[in-house]
Formats: structure tokens, C-alpha cells, sequence
């Protein structure tokens, strides 16, 4: 072996440097809104390194993907599991002002166990982990993270011998037979760390577990440094095992290997590896005040080499239409995880919604249904568009009054405005005439007894006992939110019965003004039909409304035109 001069400099170690490929995040996504929620645990993750490279300028690198969430470590060529912790923190506050020391001395003690315990002997990827704190902001897709891969702090570590390359200390004879060797290994996890026999004749990998309290050989590891002069991070707990197990080796020599292998001709050759001998440092930080005085270091420097976490910014990447429908879906379940966790969020989506009228009303409750996730929407209406339209039914701009000089068709515009707001709905609008009730109409026009063609409308007194949609266009603006608020609330609530739209009314002897409509209406069909069109207040006396409305004794609400059109022409 080449003779070397003596040193005691500083040894300086090369620390890992995190790569997080997308398909991590969007793991991440979908396990924070199907299982977490709103939970704040601690997750079990794999991340892989190597010491098998062809390109000397990489830095050391920990590998996560979608597989690090897998029970299992999905294996690679050459690639080692690191086990780590996930903590993902809900809101971004929490991210930057939790305790970052005391949860990498925290995480370091189930490190420091595995070495106190001896575990690392027989499973020595145990000398490795890491820590892994992030925020996901979901409605934007921006995920902040900070790796810590927790290493022993002691004091400095000088070197003897400089890191040297591996051909200027072993004969070529030696390292064919190193190279021999680890062509023979079948599992590198049991030689993440290892010993290494060498003499004239013979190079031998052994098992950590086989350390004797004198060393007579090279204590080696996979190093995923390809720096020349600085070994990688697994070294530095590496030595606080040597230290806390064979404290009379501290201050005397020890030989170190850097095995770092390439692929030349599909064979692994080693000639890229790093000899170096070291003193072993004390551990004083732990050194005379019990095990609880273990102090870790290891948190990573972010792309402006600064102690900090990194920010990985997914929208750029992902489709628009895709973001919109994530996000949506995450202020539902938000509501339901936190309010109603009790909220049947699926039955809201494939609910299929007819609104007749696309007025103050119609467009306050078709907003509100797109709110809730509805996933289909009609909306039937005759009118078009005017002028005095858009500042109360809020589905309407300006442009929609100056459509070809007549207003766009209400129903169509309403229906367009809502796949603008969320390009994932299905919304219709019909442009069609439905008489209202209290709108006298003449004769039906009947082929044969049943089936009605079609209906001559002529309205009656249209300006008594309005409907409150026309009602609530012409008092304060508010009362429309109000009523359609409460309409979909009162919906909503109703679907969450296992009866769904059927569920009973709250007294047992009492029937629901829906079942007492559909009810006359399966008894006398149509002639129930004309006696609501031609008589104001038959739906009111039928549900009991008038009653209410006398005992209430609320006030008469001041009437105006709904519109700036006719009578005729107005609403549906």
C-alpha cells in the first residue's frame, strides 16, 4: 500500500441533498384528502440513495417518490432504503414556527436507539434516516418541505491519512479482488456498512456484526459521495456507533473505506472509492450526562445554501381544468371534515337539478348548488337578458343585455356563466315557457281525453300575489340571497335523509306541502293544473301558506315590474 502524510486536519462530510420527484406530491395530495384529513400524524415513508454512479458531479442524493408511501421498500439496482418520517402540518403558520430543533432531536433518539441497542449491527441501513416536515396548500398545489437527516453531533473528527483514491492504496491486485467481492453480494442492505479484511493475497467483505473490539481492518460503507475529499453523511453516525460501542478505540487510528461503485462492461467496478483513516472523535456531547443529552444536527440547506425549507410549485405543471376540480373538491370535504363530518358529499355530486326560472332566485340558487358540488344544473326560462338584469341576478353582465339588441336568452347565458366559473359542471339552459301559478290560462288543447299538446297562455292579474321570485327582485337586495340560501340549505339538509327528497315531515300525523301537492295532483291531474294557473292563491290555501301568512301577520312588501319588459314578455 502507497505511504501517506500525516494530518490532522478537519474531516468535513458531504451531506445529502433531498430530490422529491412530482409523483411524491400528488400521493401526498390524495392521502391528505382521502385518509388524513384533517389529522396531523406522523407518517412512515421510504427514501433510497446510492453509491452506484457514473457521474463523479452528482451530489448525494436521497430519492423520494410515490413508492416511499408503499409498506414495503421497493428495491432498485443498487439502491438502499432510508426509513423516514413524514409530518405534514395543516396550515403554513404551523410549517415555519414549529420547534425544528426539538423535532430533530426528537426523531434522532429512535436513531440513537438503533445504535445504543446494537439493531445497526444487523440491519445497518438503521444508520441512516430521515425527516421530512411539509405543508400542502392544495387549492394551489405549492407543497413546502424541509428534509433533516439526523447525524450525531460530536466533536470535529480529524483525519490521519487525507481521502485518497482507492488505486493509491490497494495494489491492482487487491482491488480486482474488492471488486470480485462485491460482484458476489445478493443483498446490500446487509452491507450498507461492513468490514473489510485485506492482505497481500486476500480481500474479504464481512458482516458489521462480526466487529472485534481491536481493529484489524477497514471499516467501510456505501458512499453516496462521489466528492473526492469529503466522504458522505452516513460516515458521521457511522463513527458515533464505533465511539458509543468500543469507547477504548476513541483517539486511535481507523482505517475507513468509501466504497463508491460504477458499471463498466455490466460488471461494478470500485475504482471510483476513497481511502482515508481517521481519529476517532469522543462523544462529548453525551459524555458524562446520560443518553438524554444526545444532541442531532442535519437539517438541509435549501437552493440559496441557507438553513430553510424548499417550495415545490406543482400548478405550473399540472392542467388548469384539473386544479379547479381539486380545488373545489377540497373546500367541500375542508367543510365536511370540520362542520358535518357526517356530510354525504357524493350524492350532491351526481345530483341532477331542474330550475325553472333563471331570475334573481334562479341564478342566486344555481351559484349556490355550484357551491355545493351539484354536477348537473337546468335552467328553464323565457326571458332574455335587460338592462337592469345584471346587478341583481348575479349569473348576468352587462354584455348579456346587449345581445343582438335584445338581451341574451336568460336560461343559455345563466347556464354559460355557470361552466365559466367551473368548467367541470354540466349546465343547460332551455329556452321555454311555463305558465306560473295565479296566470290564468285558457283551454287546454287536448289530442283525444289524456295527453295535453300544449297550453294557450293569457295572464291574469299578474301584478297580485306574485310569486317570490318577483317578490324579492323589488325589496332589498338581500332577501333573494337570503331566500335562495336558505331554498338550497333546506335541499341539501332534506338529501341527507336516507330517504333522501322522500323524507317525511317532522310530525308523523302531518303531511309535507310537496306530498299534499303531488298528492291532488295524482288525484284530479290535470284540472288540478287549472286551478293553479287561474287561481292566485290555490297553492297557498292548498299548503297551508295563507294560514302561516295570517298568523305571522307580516307586512305587504311594496311591488315594481320585475324587468324593464312587459308583462308578457317577463319571467316564465
Amino acid at each position: 500500500m502507497a505511504q501517506t502524510t500525516n494530518t490532522n486536519e478537519i474531516l468535513q462530510f458531504a451531506s445529502f441533498t433531498s430530490y422529491v420527484e412530482p409523483s411524491f406530491w400528488h400521493k401526498l395530495s390524495q392521502l391528505k384528502l382521502d385518509i388524513d384529513k384533517l389529522e396531523e400524524k406522523v407518517r412512515p415513508i421510504w427514501g433510497k440513495y446510492s453509491s452506484y454512479t457514473s457521474n463523479t458531479s452528482l451530489k448525494p442524493s436521497v430519492f423520494v417518490d410515490y413508492s416511499a408511501y408503499n409498506d414495503q421498500f421497493e428495491e432498485g439496482n443498487m439502491q438502499l432504503p432510508i426509513k423516514g418520517q413524514l409530518l405534514n402540518l395543516n396550515t403554513l403558520e404551523d410549517f415555519k414556527s414549529c420547534d425544528k430543533t426539538k423535532l430533530l432531536n426528537d426523531y434522532g433518539q429512535t436513531v440513537w436507539e438503533h445504535i445504543t441497542s446494537g439493531k445497526v449491527f444487523e440491519n445497518p441501513t438503521l444508520l441512516v434516516s430521515f425527516l421530512l416536515l411539509t405543508h400542502a396548500d392544495l387549492k394551489k398545489y405549492n407543497f413546502y418541505y424541509w428534509f433533516a437527516f439526523p447525524a450525531v453531533k460530536s466533536v470535529p473528527t480529524t483525519y490521519i491519512n487525507k481521502p485518497q483514491n482507492i488505486s493509491e492504496v490497494f495494489s491492482q491486485h487487491q482491488l480486482s479482488l474488492l471488486e470480485k467481492a462485491v460482484q458476489d453480494v445478493e443483498d446490500w442492505n446487509l452491507y450498507s456498512a461492513f468490514l473489510l479484511d485485506v492482505d497481500s493475497e486476500n480481500v474479504r467483505l464481512r458482516l458489521l456484526r462480526e466487529i472485534k473490539t481491536k481493529l484489524g481492518h477497514y471499516v467501510g460503507f456505501c458512499d453516496p459521495s462521489m466528492s473526492p475529499e469529503y466522504p458522505g453523511w452516513p460516515l458521521r453516525n457511522l463513527l458515533a456507533l464505533l465511539a458509543y460501542h468500543f469507547p477504548e478505540l476513541i483517539g486511535t487510528e481507523v482505517n475507513i473505506i468509501c466504497l463508491r461503485l460504477s458499471l463498466s462492461k455490466g460488471i461494478r467496478t470500485a475504482n471510483a472509492s476513497v481511502v482515508l483513516t481517521v481519529k476517532l472523535p469522543p462523544l462529548t456531547e453525551i459524555s458524562g450526562s446520560g443518553e438524554d443529552t444526545v444532541k442531532w444536527i442535519g437539517w438541509e440547506r435549501n437552493d440559496r445554501g441557507n438553513f430553510g425549507p424548499r417550495l415545490a410549485d406543482l400548478a405550473s405543471s399540472m392542467n388548469p381544468l384539473k386544479l379547479v376540480e381539486t380545488s373545489v373538491d377540497l373546500n367541500l370535504k375542508l367543510m365536511k371534515w370540520r362542520l358535518v363530518p357526517d356530510l354525504d358529499l357524493e350524492c350532491l355530486k351526481q345530483l341532477r337539478c331542474l330550475l325553472l326560472g333563471a331570475g334573481t332566485l334562479g341564478c342566486s340558487v344555481a351559484r349556490l348548488l355550484l357551491a355545493w358540488g351539484v354536477g348537473k344544473i337546468t335552467l328553464v326560462d323565457n326571458g332574455r337578458v335587460s338592462y337592469s338584469n345584471p346587478v341583481r341576478q348575479s349569473l348576468f353582465t352587462y354584455k348579456d343585455s346587449l345581445y343582438k339588441g335584445q338581451g341574451s336568452h336568460k336560461a343559455e347565458a345563466a347556464a354559460d356563466a355557470l361552466k365559466l366559473i367551473n368548467p367541470h359542471i354540466n349546465a343547460n339552459g332551455v329556452n321555454l315557457s311555463i305558465p306560473m301559478p295565479g296566470h290564468v290560462i285558457g283551454e287546454l288543447l287536448q289530442n283525444g281525453e289524456e295527453n295535453p299538446q300544449a297550453l294557450e297562455a293569457s295572464p291574469g292579474d299578474s301584478q297580485r300575489d306574485r310569486t317570490l321570485d318577483q317578490k324579492c327582485t323589488v325589496t332589498r337586495p338581500g332577501v333573494s340571497g337570503i331566500a335562495s340560501g336558505l331554498a338550497v340549505e333546506l335541499m341539501v339538509a332534506t338529501l341527507q335523509h336516507p330517504l333522501g327528497g322522500k323524507a317525511p315531515a317532522i310530525a308523523e300525523d302531518e303531511r309535507s306541502p310537496l306530498e299534499t301537492v303531488l298528492k291532488e295532483f295524482e288525484v284530479r291531474n290535470f284540472e288540478f293544473l287549472v286551478d293553479v294557473f287561474n287561481t292566485p292563491n290555490y297553492l297557498e290555501d292548498l299548503t297551508g301558506l295563507t294560514a302561516l301568512k295570517q298568523e305571522t301577520n307580516s307586512d305587504e312588501v311594496w311591488e315594481l315590474s320585475d324587468s324593464d319588459m312587459s308583462d308578457k314578455d317577463e319571467g316564465i
